[in-house]
């Protein structure tokens, strides 16, 4: 679908902060999505071919080996093949991304199957994480999501992204309604619950003596018996 308007309104996509590893992956034939991949050797025969891609399809032909890291992809043909059969990569672009940080209009020639001979030269806006050397302090877990229409917006008004909400009130963007509680309203909310919790302990209090007073009748009785 390259209706990018639906595609921004009806898709949810999310920023995995620090989670993005190298990968490799067959998506159809002899073709493979590398991402992150800062280092890959390709073999036809020939003179090994060193390169390396951020994101980015590649055709790995039957006739070539290929390894990146410890993923290894064999070459299956045997047949004796002196000619380049090397294939350049074709690279990408994050259109998820795109469209939430750029007009429409600015995005008229790019799709999503859309591929370059060299890496595009897109500017990005700055992406700012709001850090605090009280951080250290506390065990986090690194595997953070971030909703990217709301990260974007905020990239849009250049504002620090936030984590959770303990962020957002120490930056002063949400306030605590402490003083809710000096108002009327606030004092009638205070005097019903404590007259709530006075009710509950008159109830806990009565069933206490209620129950010593059943249990003191039970004696009395079964005393009384003992004696006829």
């Amino acid at each position: 679908m390259e209706n990018k308007a639906r595609i921004k309104t009806e898709c949810a996509f999310v920023i995995l902060m620090q989670g993005m590893q190298p990968f490799v992956h067959n998506v159809f034939e002899n073709t493979f999505l590398l991402i992150n991949i800062s280092s890959y050797t390709m073999q036809c025969g020939g003179q090994p071919l060193q390169s390396n891609c951020t994101f980015c399809l590649l055709d790995i032909s039957a006739k070539c080996s290929f390894q990146a890291g410890n993923v290894f992809v064999p070459r299956i043909s045997d047949y004796n093949f002196t000619g380049m059969s090397h294939t350049e990569p074709q690279y990408l672009v994050n259109l998820a991304v795109l469209i939430h940080l750029f007009d429409d209009d600015q995005l008229q020639t790019i799709t999503g199957n859309s591929t370059f001979p060299t890496t595009p030269a897109i500017t990005l806006p700055p992406f700012s994480f709001y850090t605090h050397t009280l951080s250290d302090a506390f065990v986090e877990n690194p595997q953070v999501k971030l909703n990217l229409s709301k990260a974007s917006e905020a990239v849009r008004q250049d504002q620090e992204l936030l984590h959770h909400l303990g962020q957002a009130i120490i930056t002063g963007r949400v306030e605590i309604p402490y003083r809710f509680f000096l108002t009327v309203p606030g004092i009638l909310l205070q005097v019903i619950s404590i007259l709530v919790g006075l009710l509950v302990l008159n109830n806990l209090y009565i069933t206490y003596k209620l129950k010593q007073t059943l249990l003191l009748c039970a004696v009395l009785q079964s005393q009384q018996k003992a004696r006829n």
